[in-house]
């Protein structure tokens, strides 16, 4: 039987889903031979009544019934933060032999191609600093954002800024940092699979401590990529590569 490839996705906004479908077409795309389907990994949301895709747990009923034995489940996260992990041990509990691909950033090459990917968004003159703005998260896996920064700074130099919006690395004194090293325009590039409730909320939002918000009282000029990295081609290969991976190990 053709083994499937499932696409697990955190989910966000039901206005943002048609960033995943175009990937899960992508992926059908490069892999004609297997059924490709979508699914949210967050209860949550995958329990709305708007929601486009089932949680994972209840595709992989739907593929048992339907007589499936092994499937590779190819996670969408960008880091193996708390959601990876719960998914993951969600997973196991099937009977279903699944082969878990994995998160964005993995492997040193990971590191290096998605910083190289998302700088291709834009890349302004020296005098505008460049800052990428990531989720954050509290699981131990933060400490990995470091060696993104690492990438980001070797490839930009001091035009390179890194930051969260949320919990771990504390990046509250990002923008003063920007501002003291002599720059006057900032580019923010979201680091997210698509664009949902965060950047709404906490980098484009009016509340005095939105991102854009923040830069601007420091009289900062602000510019936003208005786009999720999962759209870029780049971003989409390597996950296309993990998903390589796991169907070889089958």
């Amino acid at each position: 039987m053709t083994i499937p490839i499932i696409l697990a996705a955190f989910g966000s906004s039901r206005a943002a889903q048609d960033s995943y479908e175009k990937f899960r077409q992508k992926v059908q795309d490069s892999f004609p031979a297997h059924p490709v389907y979508s699914t949210i990994t967050s209860r949550t949301v995958a329990g709305r009544t708007a929601a486009p895709y089932p949680h994972p747990d209840e595709l992989l009923e739907l593929l048992v019934r339907e007589g499936v034995k092994r499937a590779v489940v190819q996670s969408l996260h960008l880091l193996p933060a708390h959601d990876f992990h719960s998914f993951v041990s969600s997973m196991k509990k099937s009977s279903i032999a699944t082969t878990i691909g994995s998160p964005l950033l993995t492997s040193e090459k990971d590191f290096e191609l998605a910083a190289k990917a998302i700088l291709s968004f834009a890349r302004p003159e020296a005098s505008t600093a460049i800052l990428v703005l990531a989720h954050g998260t509290s699981h131990p896996c933060w400490a990995m954002y470091a060696s993104f920064e690492k990438k980001i700074q070797q490839l930009l130099g001091p035009q390179g800024f890194f930051a969260v919006i949320e919990k771990s690395p504390n990046s509250n004194h990002i923008p003063a940092l920007i501002k003291a090293n002599g720059f006057q325009k900032v580019l923010v590039i979201p680091f997210f699979f698509l664009l949902g409730l965060h950047f709404k909320r906490d980098i484009m939002g009016e509340d005095a401590t939105s991102w854009k918000n923040r830069l601007q009282s420091l009289d900062l000029a602000v510019s936003v990529i208005e786009q999720g990295v999962g759209e870029l081609e780049d971003i989409q290969q390597i996950f296309i590569s993990h998903i390589r991976n796991s169907l070889t190990s089958l």
